[in-house]
C-alpha cells in the first residue's frame, strides 16, 4: 500500500450554499445550476419533470462539510486513511472584491492543522477547484488578466492563516477540464467559446498557479507544489493517434514549464479514471466480463453510469499505465489525487472491486519504478457532481436530509486493507465474492 491513503473533496460539492445567517453564497456555479438555460438542458434530457429531481440537480446544502468536518475526519481517520486533500471556498472566503472573511479563513485553517492533531498526517489544499465568487465571473472570469492576481490575492490571505505548514498543495484542480467544458465545448458555465479563448484560459491558469506558488512557499518553504492533472489511459494500436493523445495530455504540463521553469512544480498529482480507445475498425465493449482492448493484454473493466444516465468504464488499470509514462516523461515524485466511480447505494460491492484492481495496479506501477507517494480516493463523500447533480463517487453515503453519514462497504474494504498492510491472502479471501475479476485465470 502506498504511504498517504486519503481521499478528497471539492468546496461546491460539499460546502453549503448558505452562510450560518441563511444568506446564499454567491458563485459562478452556484449561478449556473440555477440558470435558465441549465433548466432547459435538464429538460430536453428528460431529467427534470418534477420539484424533487430539481432538489436532486441543486447543491443546496450538500454535506454540510465547513461545519460537519470534524466529524467526517474522524470516519476516515477510523477506517484508517490517513490523508484528505482539501479545497478552499473562494466564494466564501473572498465574497467581495477585495474584502476577505476571516472567520471563513480561521475555519480553513483549522483544517489541515486539526487533522495533522487527529492523525491525518498528509492535508493536501487545492486552491481553485473550478469555483469562483459571483464578482470575480462578474468582471469576466479568467477572460479577466488580473484574474490571476486575484487569485494570488486569496492564496495569499489563506496562507497567512495556515502559515508555515508543510503540505501538498494542488494548486489548480484540471485546469485543461475546467477551460474544455467552458470555453471549447459550452457543457458548463456560460462564456464565449474558441480556441483563442481556450488557450487564454489556460495561460492565466498557468500564470495564476505561479503566482500562487510564490506565495506558499515564501511562507512554507518545505511544500509539495503541484497540480491536480486530469489525464487518461490512451490505449490504441494507432500510433499517430497515440501520439496526438499523449501530447495533448502533456501539453499544461508543458506549457506551465515553459511559463515558470521545470521546478514550477515539485510533485505531480494526477487525477485518473478513463482511458481512451481507437483502433482500425474493431468494435469497442465494456462490461464486467471485460473490455477488447488494443494492449497486448486484456483489460479487466467494467460499466458506471452517473445519476443522470451518463455511462462511464471502470478502468483501475490507468492507475498502472498513465504513472509510469508521466514518470518517465517528467520525473516528478506523483501522487494520485483523484481516483474512483460512482456506484449507487451502501452496499457498493463493485467499487470493492475497483479498489481492489487499483491496490495492484498502483503496486504494479512501484514495481516498475514509478516514485508513487500516495492516493486520495475519490471521494470523501457522496456529494454534488457538478452538471450532474447529486452523485455517488463517496466512500461515505450522506443523507440529503439528514445530512446522517454512513460507511459504505468500499470503505470497509479499504479499511480491511490497510489493516492488514495490503491486499493480504486473508483479505482477499474474505472479500472473494466481491473482488474477484471474473475472467481472470
Amino acid at each position: 500500500m502506498l504511504p498517504v491513503q486519503g481521499v478528497g473533496l471539492a468546496a461546491m460539492q460539499v460546502y453549503s450554499e448558505f452562510r450560518k445567517d441563511g444568506s446564499w453564497v454567491d458563485s459562478n456555479w452556484g449561478r449556473w445550476i440555477r440558470s435558465l438555460e441549465r433548466m432547459e438542458w435538464l429538460k430536453s434530457k428528460g431529467l427534470l419533470n418534477n420539484e424533487r429531481e430539481l432538489v436532486h440537480f441543486v447543491a443546496s446544502r450538500a454535506c454540510e462539510f465547513e461545519s460537519r468536518w470534524p466529524e467526517d475526519f474522524r470516519l476516515w481517520l477510523d477506517h484508517r486513511l490517513n490523508g484528505v486533500r482539501l479545497n478552499a471556498p473562494w466564494p466564501r472566503i473572498n465574497p467581495e472584491r477585495g474584502k476577505f472573511d476571516q472567520e471563513e479563513l480561521s475555519n480553513l485553517a483549522a483544517m489541515p492543522r486539526i487533522g495533522k492533531q487527529m492523525g491525518l498526517s498528509k492535508p493536501a489544499m487545492t486552491w481553485y477547484h473550478w469555483q469562483m465568487p459571483g464578482w470575480a465571473d462578474d468582471i469576466g472570469s479568467w477572460k479577466n488578466p488580473d484574474m490571476p492576481k486575484y487569485f494570488e490575492d486569496l492564496v495569499y490571505e489563506g496562507m497567512q492563516r495556515i502559515g508555515n505548514t508543510p503540505m501538498l498543495h494542488t494548486i489548480i484542480n484540471e485546469p485543461t477540464v475546467d477551460a474544455m467544458f467552458t470555453r471549447r465545448w459550452r457543457r458548463w458555465l456560460a462564456h464565449k467559446l474558441g480556441d483563442v479563448e481556450y488557450m487564454e484560459m489556460l495561460e492565466r491558469l498557468a500564470e495564476a498557479h505561479i503566482r500562487a506558488r510564490k506565495v506558499i512557499l515564501s511562507t512554507a518553504p518545505e511544500s509539495e507544489i503541484s497540480i491536480a492533472h486530469a489525464t487518461t489511459w490512451n490505449d490504441t494500436n494507432v500510433p499517430a493517434l497515440k501520439k496526438y493523445w499523449d501530447d495533448e495530455g502533456y501539453f499544461f504540463i508543458d506549457l506551465l514549464r515553459d511559463m515558470g521553469g521545470p521546478d514550477v512544480i515539485n510533485r505531480l498529482g494526477l487525477n485518473l479514471y478513463f482511458r481512451r480507445t481507437g483502433n482500425r475498425g474493431q468494435d469497442v465493449r465494456a462490461g464486467w466480463d471485460g473490455q477488447v482492448s488494443y494492449s497486448p493484454n486484456q483489460v479487466f473493466s467494467d460499466v458506471c453510469e452517473l445519476t443522470n444516465g451518463l455511462k462511464w468504464e471502470m478502468c483501475p488499470e490507468v492507475l498502472y499505465h498513465v504513472p509510469l509514462a508521466y514518470w518517465q516523461k517528467y520525473g516528478y515524485p506523483i501522487y494520485i489525487t483523484e481516483h474512483g466511480y460512482p456506484i449507487e447505494g451502501v452496499e457498493d460491492y463493485r467499487k470493492c472491486w475497483a479498489i481492489a484492481e487499483g491496490i495492484e495496479q498502483l503496486h504494479r506501477a512501484v514495481q516498475a519504478g514509478v516514485d508513487l507517494r500516495g492516493i486520495y480516493w475519490w471521494a470523501g463523500l457522496d456529494n454534488f457532481e457538478w452538471g450532474e447533480g447529486w452523485g455517488n463517487f463517496g466512500l461515505v453515503h450522506v443523507d440529503r436530509k439528514t445530512q446522517e453519514r454512513k460507511p459504505k462497504k468500499s470503505l470497509e474494504f479499504l479499511r480491511d486493507c490497510l489493516a492488514a498492510g495490503g491486499l493480504t491472502p486473508e483479505v482477499r479471501e474474505r472479500w472473494a465474492p466481491f473482488i474477484t475479476r471474473p475472467l481472470a485465470p
